[in-house]
């Protein structure tokens, strides 16, 4: 026999639906003839994703599935992990940015893979605000930081939008205060930062 001889009257079979045949070997070595059975309950058939939705806030997705081979759906393989459940709410980790889903049957079957790349909701911040006296007169410093998978655009200064980071700036003599905040690639914005120039006094 191809699969070999077991003790077990119970084994496993891998290679899917059809005609196969057993044999019975007694412990003298004799052989009985050849005994056909048909299998043709084996699910061979990949469920299939019908909802893939993530949230508004980006902070969790919606999953479910249907499968017509008859095992039903285990749960989903997210980025390579197996979740179990069907239909499925999954907290998205803050440090995916994309998700590749499939769905997976309990015989093993898995649908065709599906990837979104997760909406960047992360505002970026300000970190250091530096003044320098120069020549041309006040200079100033902005450093900002991002976690987000856009990445930093740049910085808004008293609502003109200056690219890359750091950013420098020479304030004009006449400009008393800066409001400053950072922007990322997908325009999320961090909450302002104000400075008041050096030179000018609160009261001015």
């Amino acid at each position: 026999p191809e699969m070999g001889w077991q003790t077990s009257n119970k084994f496993t079979v891998r290679t899917g639906n059809g005609t196969y045949y057993a044999w019975i070997k007694d412990l003298a070595g004799n052989i009985s003839a050849s005994y056909p059975f048909e299998i043709s309950f084996i699910d061979n058939t990949p469920p299939e994703i019908q909802t893939f939705e993530i949230s508004e806030d980006a902070l969790s997705v919606e999953l479910s599935a249907t499968d017509e081979g008859g095992s039903q759906v285990k749960g989903f393989r997210i980025n390579g992990e197996l979740v179990e459940g069907n239909p499925l709410t999954y907290p998205i980790p803050e440090t995916i940015d994309e998700l590749r889903v499939q769905a997976q049957d309990h015989a093993g079957n898995l649908s065709t893979m599906i990837i979104k790349t997760v909406p960047d909701m992360k505002a970026p911040w300000i970190v250091s605000v530096e003044f320098e006296e120069t020549e041309e007169g006040q200079q100033v410093t902005i450093v900002s930081e991002d976690k987000g998978s856009s990445g930093l655009k740049g910085v808004y200064i008293n609502d003109k939008l200056f690219l890359g980071n750091p950013v420098t700036y020479v304030v004009p003599p006449e400009v008393k205060y800066l409001e400053i905040r950072a922007v990322d690639k997908a325009n999320n914005r961090s909450d302002p930062v104000r400075k008041r120039v050096p030179g000018w006094s609160e009261v001015t």
